[in-house]
């Protein structure tokens, strides 16, 4: 949903969809609004007689936070932040809750690209590439950063970080497992991403550890989310460029956003000469 469809919800949806969005609590929001945490609950629930227009406030406050959000810097380019808005959200609200979070997405839906997003929120993360065949025992290493190999004396060195692990779904259950271990005794929170159908496959036989996971979806790009996406890049031929990657991509925004970043550089490189529809057709194609 846009903007404009979330503020038209009813109170109780309309905090729900926020929350989800911005990982700001219906606690914190009324925090923020100098107003009683039972207050907000008591309008959610529709009981409260609101003379004081305590909810147009919070609807005033809601959109504001909502629209700071709707553009947020990612390298040397900008991402529309509500393309990933509900899954950032879910995301950061169990990360600070010290959980372990799975991101689930289609290959090319952009779960890398929004985990090098947390990985610069949170400057003690731990970032691991896994690999297909990757040793549990090269794991345990990278997330030491030492050669220990005791459970006991490996808790001491993760306290207090956050283990970001892309491609999980190239792991063995056993060494999720391990990590689950981890996991419980480290309150150590945890982000994993892998594609819906192998991280699916793994955890079908692993159901204690499939049960202590918050899922997350990442879903593809609208078309009209596509279309602000390649516009905030101020490229001459955006038109052009849009078309091209819903014939060609869907929607993927991991896809979409490589090839618009492939663009950027060869514009910054060779000036606005480079801004054409030949370059990109070409970037796509080495990209499909």
């Amino acid at each position: 949903m846009n903007i404009k469809e979330i503020m038209n919800l009813g109170f109780d949806e309309l905090v729900g969809e926020f929350t989800n969005a911005t990982g700001i609590s219906a606690n914190t929001l009324a925090k923020n609004l100098n107003v009683s945490s039972p207050l907000i609950s008591q309008l959610r629930k529709g009981v409260y007689k609101d003379v004081t227009g305590i909810e147009d406030k919070a609807r005033t406050y809601i959109k504001k936070e909502l629209e700071k959000l709707e553009i947020k810097e990612y390298e040397h380019k900008k991402i529309p932040f509500k393309f990933i808005g509900s899954a950032s959200g879910k995301i950061k609200t169990s990360v600070d809750k010290g959980k372990i979070v799975l991101l689930r997405g289609d290959s090319g839906a952009g779960k890398t690209t929004l985990l090098k997003s947390f990985a610069k929120a949170y400057p003690n993360h731990i970032f691991i590439q896994a690999y297909k065949g990757m040793k549990k025992s090269e794991l345990i290493g990278l997330i030491s950063q030492s050669k220990e190999k005791s459970l006991t004396n490996i808790i001491p060195r993760v306290r207090g970080k956050i283990l970001i692990l892309d491609e999980a779904n190239k792991l063995s259950g056993g060494t999720l497992e391990w990590l689950r271990s981890l996991h419980d005794k480290s309150k150590m929170a945890m982000i994993w991403a892998g594609t819906y159908e192998d991280i699916n496959d793994v955890l079908y036989k692993q159901p204690e550890l499939n049960r202590r996971c918050r899922k997350v979806y990442l879903r593809n790009l609208e078309d009209r989310e596509l279309e602000v996406l390649v516009k905030s890049f101020e490229f001459k031929n955006s038109d052009e460029y849009v078309k091209l990657l819903k014939q060609h991509f869907k929607g993927q925004m991991g896809l979409c956003v490589e090839c618009l970043k492939e663009l950027k550089d060869l514009v910054l490189q060779y000036g606005d000469k480079a801004d054409n529809v030949g370059n990109f057709k070409e970037i796509i194609e080495l990209m499909e």
